[in-house]
């Protein structure tokens, strides 16, 4: 029996299994023969599918000295090391996310030779799982697609975000590629002179109709959207530490205001630590409805103001941490209210692309080599290729590429592993997103509202309880609450007996 399994080895994954080494290591507890067991597709052993390498040339939405999980320098110092190729990328401020998962690669096999130095077990199974339940004397049994159970004290659950939701129910349709980055077999397929509609028109959007034209795609490509809005461009950006929004603040008006807490306490907080920073909060510019023109307008405007300090950008970076804690205290109405709303306006302006990538986008939209179409509220498989009815009027594609991102809702069919634990009321669906559990302790909830003891959920399946979850930094501090615990739990016994 192992005494931990960690399902997933992307980047939550394999920080939290660093984390644990780094503990095991200081407290210089006995582990020996302690097992931990890592199961994880061997083709996105290390990286997960976010950093791997089909992402082709798509670029981090991050500086290298700011894309750190322990917020201690660590990338930054990896890049740097002596080697021409590390040091011709460390002098790139946005490098390729496949960089970053071949930095993790190397930070899960350092971990792995750490782990066993000090008397660790640590088995690697390259597979799939498909199932946890529940073991017959404690702890749980995970089922693998091919390689057989393992018993296990302890699970948590880092696979990664479920794929991109098919909100037009075009699964199956010839030309319809599920989801992009990464590029797989489905997207190379494209033909050069296709016309290509990218569903969705943020960061992976854009990262996917550059992709296209970097291959040399001389047909039309075009980004849709419903509400079409662009994402920001990031600003030359200072860091700026949080002086009147902090998680102790908004806990102090949270029991002030009692019931009548809500979004517009949030968003009445938010800007004034906006204006401590000399910025509004409609500066953000989370107007929606937004024409092709409009859009392409102010990513000009933002082009021209990215070598300047923005400073509502730097106020939001900083606030991940205090996003969570107002999201666990809103009522749900307002939760509802936000995701319908506001989510995606929000997502666009708060998660900036890097100056190159908005550069290379407006000059693709001003060649016409890329357009936008903005309004779209309905695609449906024609008898080739596909019909897009949006406010401008229909337009057809020979291909369309779903680019919307990760789905919030983890979705019948997204993994046989999600479907088998909700299926069996292991784990319930969170009405806000990913699956139910108990926020201080990211421990999942089962059907029956009851506390899963030992079973853990880490990164993009916790995002109904925390709202942001795709950030580094959010992953980096659920992982070091899961570790702690997984520590406690490896070395209680002789703590126990050193107290006595």
């Amino acid at each position: 029996m192992t005494d931990f399994a960690l399902i997933g080895a992307g980047a939550g994954g394999t920080f939290l299994f660093s984390r644990i080494i780094d503990e095991l290591e200081r407290n210089g507890a006995d582990v020996t023969g302690k097992r931990i067991t890592v199961i994880n597709p061997d083709a996105t052993f290390g990286t997960g599918t976010a950093y791997g390498p089909g992402n082709g040339e798509a670029l981090l939405n991050r500086s290298t000295g700011r894309m750190d999980l322990a917020g201690d320098g660590r990338f930054a110092r990896w890049v740097a090391r002596p080697g021409a190729v590390r040091q011709a990328l460390a002098e790139k401020e946005f490098l390729p996310r496949r960089t970053f998962g071949e930095y993790l690669a190397a930070m899960l096999r350092e971990s792995i030779r750490r782990a066993r130095r000090i008397g660790v077990v640590v088995d690697v199974v390259r597979d799939e799982a498909i199932g946890v339940q529940a073991g017959p004397s404690g702890g749980y049994r995970v089922d693998t697609a091919g390689s057989g159970p393992v018993s296990a004290g302890a699970v948590v659950l880092a696979m990664g975000a479920p794929g991109s939701h098919d909100q037009y129910a075009l699964t199956g349709a010839p030309g319809y590629v599920p989801q992009a980055p990464p590029f797989g077999a489905e997207f190379e397929a494209i033909p050069d002179g296709a016309r290509v509609g990218v569903l969705g028109s943020r960061l992976s959007g854009i990262d996917t109709a550059l992709h296209l034209l970097s291959r040399g795609h001389t047909g039309p490509i075009s980004l849709l959207s419903r509400g079409g809005m662009l994402p920001s461009v990031r600003g030359d950006n200072p860091a700026w530490e949080l002086q009147a929004f902090t998680p102790h603040a908004m806990r102090r008006v949270r029991a002030r205001e009692g019931a009548d807490f809500g979004l517009r306490s949030v968003l009445r907080e938010l800007s004034g630590e906006l204006r401590l920073a000399g910025a509004r909060f409609s500066d953000i510019g989370l107007t929606s409805g937004l024409t092709a023109a409009q859009s392409h307008r102010r990513l000009e405007e933002d082009l021209a103001r990215s070598h300047e300090p923005v400073a509502w950008q730097s106020v939001l970076a900083s606030t991940n941490e205090v996003i969570s804690v107002c999201w666990q205290a809103l009522p749900a109405t307002h939760r509802h209210w936000f995701l319908r709303n506001l989510h995606s306006g929000w997502m666009a302006r708060r998660v900036p692309i890097p100056v190159v990538s908005a550069r290379a986008l407006d000059a693709a939209i001003k060649s016409g080599a890329i357009g936008l179409v903005a309004g779209v509220h309905d695609i449906r498989a024609a008898r080739q290729g596909f019909e897009v009815a949006a406010e401008s009027g229909g337009e057809r594609f020979d291909w369309i590429v779903n680019c919307t991102g990760a789905a919030r809702t983890v979705h019948k069919g997204a993994s046989r592993l999600t479907d088998q634990l909700l299926g069996d009321g292991i784990a319930a669906r969170d009405l806000f997103g990913g699956l139910r559990l108990e926020p201080r302790t990211g421990r999942v909830l089962a059907a029956d509202g009851e506390v899963q003891d030992g079973l853990y959920a880490l990164g993009a399946l916790t995002c109904g309880a925390h709202y942001v979850t795709s950030a580094i930094d959010v992953v980096g501090r659920q992982a070091e609450l899961i570790a702690e615990q997984i520590v406690a739990a490896l070395t209680e016994p002789q703590l126990a007996q050193a107290v006595s």
